[in-house]
């Protein structure tokens, strides 16, 4: 055993490649994406208080994680891993990912890896200084989303290749987190992301904020959006959520992120999130 509505989002498309697909659209009680998004989304909200009390555990909203793996106990993780086809490993040290392959080799899992990125309060709060002052495009506003409007958001990252996580998470109604858009005149979703507090008190990253789901319209971009949400959120972190540090994560051939994360003051670690999948599908972008 193992243990919303005055935005809209703009050329909603099916993305089509396995847990990307977006299949059932909008599900109960804030839950969005394929039946299997879904499904491993109703997991996560039912076990965050677990996740959020046990030690090596870590919320990611989308399926089981892990921070500190041998103190949650490769046990747990097996049984997560057989069950959902998938399991997450936050903040891992490269000699930590030897021993993830060797603990998994024999399920046949695929490794998928973004690269971590950090910094300190302080620094990071002089680098997104210039970027926040600067005044936004005509016509466009900034809000943190709330339940009127979490179901467009999530519409909006399915549209956009991004695994969406619950309403509940993004609204930060069972976890301490934020949700921000940048919108047009009309409403239309032009850039978005989110910020949370997602390892547990007995974490290393207790005090540590991940900015990440960063989305920008293909028809918005180049305008600096992606950068001021980025900017935005992590100055909701620093005021709002108590955090200390800030990390994100990117993948090595996503050279737009890499390069916002770092104009948002963020520096690369020998650090990475890694996800594995027991097949060869992308669980997102």
């Amino acid at each position: 055993m193992i243990y919303a509505c005055g935005l809209k989002t703009s050329r909603i498309r099916s993305v089509s490649t396995g847990l990307l697909t977006a299949g059932k659209g909008r599900g109960l009680s804030g839950y969005y994406g394929t039946e299997a998004q879904q499904r491993l989304q109703r997991k996560s909200d039912r076990l965050t208080p677990w996740i959020m009390r046990t030690p090596g555990a870590c919320l990611t909203g989308r399926v089981m994680g892990a921070d500190d793996p041998a103190r949650l106990g490769w046990d747990i993780i097996r049984d997560h891993l057989r069950e959902d086809g998938a399991f997450s490993f936050r903040w891992i040290a490269p000699d930590g990912l030897e021993e993830i392959k060797q603990q998994t080799a024999d399920l046949g899992v695929e490794l998928h890896t973004w690269n971590g990125f950090w910094r300190a309060s302080g620094a990071v709060r002089g680098a997104i200084r210039d970027t926040l002052g600067q005044d936004l495009p005509d016509g466009v506003t900034t809000q943190v989303v709330d339940t009127r409007t979490v179901t467009t958001l999530q519409a909006f990252y399915v549209a956009n290749g991004i695994a969406p996580l619950s309403a509940a998470v993004l609204t930060g109604d069972i976890c301490t987190a934020r949700s921000l858009v940048a919108t047009a005149a009309d409403g239309t979703i032009l850039a978005a992301g989110f910020v949370g507090m997602m390892q547990n008190a007995h974490s290393p990253l207790h005090d540590c904020a991940w900015v990440g789901l960063i989305a920008c319209d293909p028809a918005a971009r180049g305008k600096g959006l992606g950068r001021r949400v980025t900017s935005e959120l992590i100055a909701l972190a620093l005021d709002d959520l108590g955090a200390a540090r800030v990390m994100g994560f990117a993948a090595g051939d996503n050279a737009a992120s890499r390069a916002m994360l770092q104009g948002c003051g963020l520096e690369p670690v020998d650090r990475a999130s890694y996800v594995t999948t027991l097949s060869a599908m992308r669980f997102t972008r």
